[in-house]
């Protein structure tokens, strides 16, 4: 397999070595949420407690369940002999390239879509950024494509060990991100699918894993704050994300810094974390409720920002162009729209802009690739309804920003898809050609 796809391999390892030692000589290594991360990963291993703050200042339920152990504990196990960042960049950058490797072992491209995976990862620059920086989704990326070669596996193979498997790569994805945990509804969907294939009790019982897991997860974050839930994130994101741009997009920016601040400071005045967590969420609800189809049409041009959006920010900030500080392209671009971003646009290099414009269109062609061939019936039904539910949810989990770094742990997938069905149409055309 690895000697069959080297040519491949090798180039997509030259140009991530060439992202690594970029990044290793300027150090740009800490984006939005990284230092909270680090922070994390610090009380764990000096306290013996996962929290996102201070332990020093007043405690905040809410940082007790911000973010899931996952990716703190391979902060704290690449960072135990050494402050470099040096052995976590190399984590990363061997798991991207076996995320790499595990799409072509489950599209398994050849002529044409060898060419066409190879040139959709080239000309998705986030896949190598994302390596270099201290952020999850690299090794989210990598549990998703995990678990979907062992799926892949056993529909072809039909041994039942691997479903525990397939379950225990969805349950650490949950433990790396919390926000997949909704994505357990839709697997057991997914495996009652399966049940009513193969009629085996195995099916049902393993796809309750994730269920059990994200129960008891839920009671863990109960007795730390006396709220049962899977992360404080959530009310998070519904107010500073979904609220905020919102009401921007509708009200303006200052408009939308008031009514959110306001928020905050209601429901702040409740001393207990649950009664302040329903509030904010509540709070939000009302709003997003008033006019639902405003709303509505407001989640749906995030979502397919998700699919085109061609990660403007951190490429700008990856190369030193703007500092995390800046207000960049999707800030400007969820502001004011097209119009938004095309002026800040106008304020970059030419080159720069051209890059976005073939990445933008790369996507396009990636998830149009992608979409033709989740009709393809030459590929099992399941696989395919695995791969329509996790696009589904993750794109719609998005939010309205629809970010890139939300795209990053399905463009994988998009891309062997996509390589796949285009690679079979230039086949038989050629062979038509010839005919």
């Amino acid at each position: 397999m690895l000697r069959k796809y080297r040519t491949e391999i090798i180039i997509i390892l030259l140009i991530h070595t060439g992202f690594m030692v970029y990044q290793l000589f300027v150090q740009h290594y800490l984006p939005g949420s990284s230092t909270e991360y680090i922070t994390t990963a610090d009380n764990l291993h000096n306290a013996g407690t996962l929290y996102s703050g201070d332990l020093s200042q007043h405690i905040e339920p809410e940082l007790y369940t911000k973010y899931s152990p996952g990716y703190p504990l391979v902060l704290l196990l690449t960072g135990l002999f050494t402050q470099s960042m040096v052995p976590l960049i190399l984590l990363q950058l061997a798991l991207s390239m076996l995320s790499f490797i595990t799409m072509l072992r489950i599209f398994q491209p050849e002529g044409y879509a060898r060419i066409l995976a190879t040139a959709f990862v080239l000309l998705y620059p986030a896949q190598f950024i994302y390596t270099n920086l201290v952020l999850p989704g690299i090794l989210f990326q990598f549990l998703l494509m995990m678990a979907a070669l062992i799926l892949y596996k056993y529909l072809q193979k039909e041994r039942f060990r691997l479903l525990f498997f397939y379950q225990l790569m969805i349950v650490l994805a949950i433990f790396v991100k919390p926000m997949l945990y909704p994505f357990v509804i839709l697997n057991m969907i997914l495996f009652l699918v399966l049940y009513y294939r193969y009629r085996q009790r195995l099916l049902i019982i393993s796809s309750l894993v994730p269920v059990v897991f994200v129960i008891i997860y839920a009671s863990f974050n109960q007795q730390r704050t006396s709220y049962f839930h899977v992360s404080s994130i959530h009310e998070t994101r519904l107010v500073d994300h979904h609220l905020y741009y919102y009401l921007m997009d509708r009200q303006g920016e200052e408009e939308a810094m008031e009514i959110t601040r306001e928020i905050r400071a209601n429901c702040g005045r409740e001393t207990d974390f649950s009664k302040r967590s329903a509030c904010l969420s509540a709070a939000a609800t009302k709003i997003l409720k008033e006019d639902p189809v405003s709303y509505g049409w407001f989640l749906l041009k995030g979502t397919g920002r998700f699919f085109i959006d061609p990660g403007g920010d951190q490429l700008f900030r990856f190369f030193g162009i703007e500092s995390s500080a800046e207000k960049g392209f999707m800030h400007h671009a969820n502001k004011s729209g097209i119009k938004g971003a095309w002026e800040y646009l106008r304020m970059q290099q030419t080159g720069m802009v051209i890059l976005l414009l073939v990445v933008s269109v790369f996507n396009l062609l990636r998830i149009a690739g992608f979409l033709f061939f989740l009709f393809n019936r030459k590929i099992d039904l399941a696989f395919r309804l695995f791969l329509f539910f996790l696009a589904g949810f993750l794109a719609f989990a998005s939010g309205p920003l629809g970010m890139q770094g939300s795209m990053l742990p399905l463009v994988l997938f998009f891309t062997g898809a996509a390589a796949y069905q285009y690679g079979s149409w230039l086949s038989m055309f050629s062979i038509s050609r010839r005919a």
